[in-house]
């Protein structure tokens, strides 16, 4: 699967129908220690119910990313845990009333799907002896779509626009991979443009003959962390994130007349895991990672320059991708939801720093009163201040401290 490694976003369109079923609802994975468990419950905490017509249930979100990451993804890592529900049908007993149904994506995303035409859909359907109601057949259908960077998204349905500007400005994480300088010479000697980078199932470029005919040696490769919005699922998605390098193995190099075909060596991104979970820092992070050995260059593998970035979409500036959280606004956000649970002790400080009077000159003392503070009395500055007009006075003794309980909701 090619892709571009340009930044997009993706509309998932889910349409399922179930004769019978009155309800159609997603559900997280009812064992969380299998494998990619974390990323299934987010994606069904995601995706919308959009209505009911014909007897489908209509499901949507919208990701950030490319339809080959987005795609390659759901391929990899996605099932869909459904629960119907019957109709009032009298039935005897809740069992009866209601069935579960998954579905591997992989049943629906085929192993080399054609996605140039920036759209993909397909159909499975399942046929089940005891299904709601009676016989029938329960037919899930899911929809890809990649959408235009920008505002313009004329011709969408009502559904698939409001999924759009309710994500308006949604997060994402970009892994970026550049050779070294020193790996980058020594792929100028070879045959440069016959080495691709395999990131999961997309693979894209490392050296581009036009890039080589103009100087600027390797290309940047980009690739978004489908559904990772925060630091602390980076670790999580980077290390069940295949890197691979593909180098023109010995048959290829051997003659014209011979197979083509490549060996594939893997990038230890352990570098770039362990910076990424250090406890704080900006909005990026680099490090540097190595390949196995390459065929052809004695013990020696490829070096990149890896980085990994938070970036949010801006509708406001036409779709731009800009600067997204840092690791330090993570901790702090998990350090408010910590605190957000139950009931806790607080100190909150006052200062009355100065005043200004602008109509006339006066001697003056400030006074308040805040009853979630549980004031015995006022607090006020003493002792009275001469403040002259339009002159700015510092006030004395104008601190107090306050110690008192409650949850964060009840202090915001």
């Amino acid at each position: 699967m090619a892709g571009s490694g340009s930044p997009g976003r993706v509309l998932l369109l889910v349409k399922v129908h179930a004769p019978g079923a009155s309800a159609v609802l997603m559900q997280p994975p009812p064992d969380s220690s299998i494998a990619s468990a974390h990323w299934m419950r987010k994606l069904a905490g995601m995706l919308k119910p959009l209505g009911q017509a014909d007897g489908s249930h209509s499901f949507g979100c919208c990701l950030l990313g490319n339809l080959a990451e987005v795609s390659d993804h759901l391929w990899q890592h996605q099932t869909l845990w459904m629960c119907f529900r019957a109709q009032d049908q009298g039935a005897k007993s809740a069992a009866a009333a209601e069935r579960h149904v998954a579905v591997q994506l992989s049943e629906l995303l085929e192993g080399a799907p054609d996605l140039s035409s920036g759209r993909y859909a397909n159909v499975v359907e399942l046929e089940e002896e005891d299904s709601l109601g009676g016989s029938g057949t329960g037919q899930v259908s899911v929809g890809i779509e990649l959408l235009a960077v920008g505002p313009g998204q004329e011709g969408l349905p009502p559904s698939a626009a409001q999924l759009l500007h309710e994500d308006a400005s949604g997060g994402a994480f970009v892994l970026a991979l550049e050779l070294t300088p020193g790996s980058a010479s020594v792929l100028a000697g070879l045959d440069a443009h016959r080495f691709r980078l395999r990131i999961g199932g997309v693979e894209q470029e490392l050296c581009s003959p036009a890039g080589e005919e103009e100087g600027e040696g390797a290309a940047r490769v980009q690739h978004t962390l489908v559904l990772v919005d925060s630091w602390e699922e980076v670790p999580l998605a980077l290390s069940g994130l295949e890197v691979c390098v593909q180098a023109p193995s010995a048959a290829l190099q051997s003659g014209a007349d011979a197979i083509q075909d490549f060996e594939e060596l893997p990038v230890d991104l352990s570098a770039l895991i362990a910076a990424v979970a250090a406890p704080s820092g900006g909005g990026a992070v680099v490090a540097e990672v190595a390949s196995c050995e390459v065929p052809g260059l004695g013990s020696a593998g490829l070096t990149f320059s890896t980085s990994v970035a938070a970036v949010r979409w801006s509708e406001q500036l036409g779709g731009q991708l800009m600067p997204g959280r840092s690791r330090d606004s993570d901790v702090w956000a998990s350090g408010l939801r910590l605190m957000a649970a139950g009931q806790r002790h607080w100190r909150v400080s006052v200062e009355l720093r100065s005043v200004r009077l602008m109509g006339r000159t006066a001697n003056i003392f400030v006074t308040y009163a805040y009853e979630p503070f549980l004031q015995p009395r006022p607090f006020r500055t003493n002792p009275p201040t001469l403040v002259r007009r339009k002159a700015t006075v510092y006030l004395p003794h104008s601190f107090a401290a306050y110690t008192l309980t409650a949850s964060l909701d009840e202090l915001k």
